[in-house]
């Protein structure tokens, strides 16, 4: 048989084999997670995975993991498909199941509130709640040890440092440590970062910060925010160079993150829009717009003094 042909014959069988493969690897890793050899599972399970990424392969994949302890690694692949777990009531169940044995509590605080028909879940992160907060004393001294040397950096919070701070810890902990922190806090760059995690993983009650009041059930998030719409549109609306308009939402976007959660009322945001416009004009239309900018000798200064927290950390 020439070569060419040959190859052409193994292509083919190779395709129509390719099936019956994957039945047998599906059959063997069954077989193996029934007779409780996880690991032995795990590899019929991920060659499986290898030869087909699909959603029902990686729960396959994940169910071994999961029976191994190997919850991360489990989370990493759910996470690959995370728009179909979301899909149904019981892709939800199991990915929030995950998230539950990997001590990320919080996040299944932010699932289930984003959720429909989950008081299974709702049940299950409550028991555990409970008992981290019976056994996490010396750890919460530790994560409020970890807030005070991330505050006195005064530099925004590093991913692996944020991780640690949020992972083994209730809701309501967290709130408590957060509480005791904004009473004395340095760092302008930690404090919009809690209140923005409070806010996702849908806290309840009051803070105080700034000798003000901050109701978290009604807080909105800072892209949901009445300040920050209004002061974009304002931009969107008068700014006609891309450029222009591009540097000037980045630029309300950054100082308002820094203002988070106290943010300007609509009528002063309407004037932020108009002072960024016209600072941003002056620069890159070289117009004088000084004259007009006294107009917002309040807001400037406070944009001078957001800038240098930005310039110190650079």
């Amino acid at each position: 048989m020439p070569k060419n042909v040959e190859r052409e014959v193994k292509k083919v069988s190779d395709i129509l084999s390719f099936p019956d493969k994957q039945n047998q690897l599906l059959a063997s890793g069954k077989k193996k997670m029934a007779a409780k050899d996880y690991l032995a599972a795990k590899r019929d399970f991920l060659t499986l995975y290898e030869m087909e990424a699909s959603y029902k392969n990686c729960l396959l994949l994940i169910s071994a993991m999961r029976a191994l302890g190997e919850y991360k690694n489990a989370l990493y692949y759910a996470q690959l498909h995370l728009d179909d777990f979301l899909q149904e009531t019981q892709g939800i169940e199991t990915y929030g199941q995950l998230l539950l044995l990997d001590g990320q509590y919080l996040a299944v605080h932010r699932l289930i509130k984003n959720a429909v028909d989950q008081e299974k879940l709702k049940e299950a992160l409550e028991q555990v709640e409970k008992t981290q907060h019976v056994l996490s004393e010396h750890l919460l001294s530790e994560k409020e040890g970890l807030l005070l040397r991330i505050d006195h950096t005064k530099k925004p919070v590093q991913k692996k440092e944020w991780e640690v701070l949020t992972t083994d810890i209730s809701l309501p902990d967290f709130l408590d440590i957060c509480k005791k922190y904004l009473e004395k806090n340095n760092n302008p760059f930690l404090v919009p970062k809690l209140f923005e995690e409070l806010v996702r993983d849908g806290a309840k009650g009051s803070v105080f910060f700034k000798d003000k009041e901050i109701v978290l059930d009604t807080l909105p998030l800072l892209q949901d925010s009445p300040a920050l719409k209004v002061a974009l549109q304002v931009i969107e609306k008068e700014a006609k160079n891309p450029q222009l308009l591009e540097l000037a939402r980045a630029e309300l976007t950054g100082h308002f993150a820094l203002l988070y959660p106290i943010l300007p009322n609509v009528n002063e945001a309407k004037r932020w829009g108009e002072s960024c416009l016209l600072e941003l004009r002056s620069l890159l239309e070289e117009t004088d717009q000084m004259q007009e900018l006294e107009k917002y000798a309040d807001i400037q200064n406070k944009k001078e003094k957001i800038r240098q927290i930005y310039q110190n950390f650079l």
